[in-house]
């Protein structure tokens, strides 16, 4: 049951239906189960069935817990859409072992919500191609939110080598920039990159109900994007 407020094109909903108050929850729709694989790369098609959009990552499992690629996706309530998952080194690693076809899970973790895992997928194809080589930067996710000092966030990002990696980290929240700043990591290590917060981040989190809001961010590299959830809070 709900109660509306006033009448006309002003009418309101004074409180939210058991639909609207359902957490992000994916699915995964009827496709091929042959993932084709390109310059590292596969596509998974998957679909948000609650009114709530749902953002978070998609994961590709081989065996029992080896993760072989992810890919970051972010969709509008009751839609669908491809997400891109890059192959991590391990993926490249066994299907070139596998001779080109590999048996993967297909795991979803939308933030908020419950995950979704479902096997019976298969990458096919190379898993070369132009950025084999390449160092690989990722993101560090924290264990808890970070809170915003001058305007500012400051994220760990991590480089996997085999190079040194060199590109920029950006802060996002449902495809709306936050901020972004350029980075260079020794292989190996990992450095503290400094984010400026511009003027839309700001204000989300001044018209926020709780005190952090979610936010995600992708570094960009040589070798590709890779993203992670987490939370900013005010100080």
């Amino acid at each position: 049951m709900r109660t509306t407020i006033a009448t006309g094109d002003d009418a309101r909903p004074f409180c939210r239906s058991d639909e609207e108050n359902q957490g992000p929850t994916v699915s995964l729709p009827n496709q091929s189960r042959e993932l084709r694989v390109a310059s590292q790369k596969a596509s998974v098609r998957i679909g948000c069935v609650s009114l709530r959009p749902c953002e978070g990552m998609l994961f590709l499992k081989q065996g029992a817990s080896t993760i072989v690629g992810e890919g970051s996706f972010s969709l509008a309530g009751r839609s669908e859409g491809a997400v891109g998952v890059a192959l991590n080194a391990n993926g490249v690693r066994k299907l070139r072992e596998a001779g080109g076809r590999l048996s993967v899970t297909t795991i979803v973790r939308p933030a908020g919500g419950a995950k979704l895992e479902e096997g019976g997928f298969e990458l096919v194809g190379g898993g070369g191609g132009p950025t084999s080589g390449a160092s690989l930067a990722m993101p560090v996710k924290p264990k808890v939110s970070l809170a915003v000092r001058k305007g500012a966030v400051a994220l760990k990002v991590r480089c996997e080598g085999p190079g040194n990696c060199a590109g920029r980290l950006a802060l996002a929240k449902q495809g709306t920039l936050f901020g972004s700043a350029a980075f260079s990591v020794p292989a190996g290590s990992a450095r503290t990159v400094t984010v400026k917060l511009n003027a839309k981040a700001k204000r989300a989190l001044r018209q926020a109900k709780g005190p952090a809001i979610a936010v995600k961010a992708t570094t960009k590299s040589a070798a590709g994007a890779r993203s992670v959830f987490f939370k900013i809070k005010r100080a």
